[in-house]
């Protein structure tokens, strides 16, 4: 992580003086910065329920590879159709507002594990609020970098996006499964490391969107 700074830093220096760079830095204003560290810290969390709520299912409860891939589906169910009904629930709100209630539908879901985490059934109704939660927070990811990005470098700014995602899985695999191995005398399943590491991220993303979010008048660069 340090030689990653280190070289984010020097990669940074380089780029800002350069008439097409690799990394368009001057697009990576207050409210890029907050959605890129959102992504990535999402793609940490998702990791933690797609990867090892299976494990937990089949380990603990003894299901099958089929019923643990059923009861997390409502995830991918919640997720799809978050998105025909999204316009309608932003319209309704504030970008910030947005997200922080995206935010605590997922700390919901949490709690809701927390409470049943010996019923599969419960799990997979629960986790549908994660797919509300996952599907609201990448679809207005994906939108808000395009609508602040300049349309010279939309395409590399998606590029970087979706890095960012995907180094947020890489390293969240790792990240959560180290958490889901620890043992503690008052923690019972190891799933709910992964759950209180999730509320971790969760109130940090909290404190940020409300600390460091300033609602702005947006328009579609075309």
């Amino acid at each position: 992580i340090m030689i990653a700074c280190v070289v984010a830093y020097i990669l940074y220096k380089n780029e800002k003086g350069i008439k097409m760079p690799f990394v368009p830095v001057e697009e990576f204003n207050k409210t890029i910065i907050l959605i890129f560290i959102t992504d990535f810290a999402y793609a940490m969390i998702l990791m933690g329920y797609n990867l090892y709520m299976p494990v937990y299912l089949q380990e603990d409860l003894g299901l099958s590879p089929l019923q643990s891939g059923f009861v997390i589906f409502p995830i991918s169910l919640a997720w799809l159709a978050l998105n025909f009904s999204l316009d309608k629930i932003e319209a309704k709100m504030s970008r910030k507002g947005l997200y922080i209630f995206a935010f605590t539908l997922l700390m919901a879901c949490g709690i809701l594990v927390f409470v049943g985490t010996s019923s599969p059934v419960f799990i997979g109704f629960s986790l549908l609020l994660a797919g509300m939660s996952f599907g609201t927070v990448y679809t207005k990811n994906s939108v808000i970098t395009q609508e602040e990005t300049a349309p010279e470098n939309m395409k590399r700014m998606m590029s970087l996006y979706t890095l960012t995602k995907s180094l947020g899985n890489s390293i969240g695999a790792t990240i959560m499964g180290y958490t889901y191995a620890l043992s503690f005398t008052f923690i019972k399943f190891h799933i709910h490391n992964v759950i209180l590491l999730t509320f971790i991220i969760l109130i940090v993303l909290i404190i940020m969107w409300v600390c460091c979010y300033r609602q702005q008048t947006h328009t579609l660069k075309v």
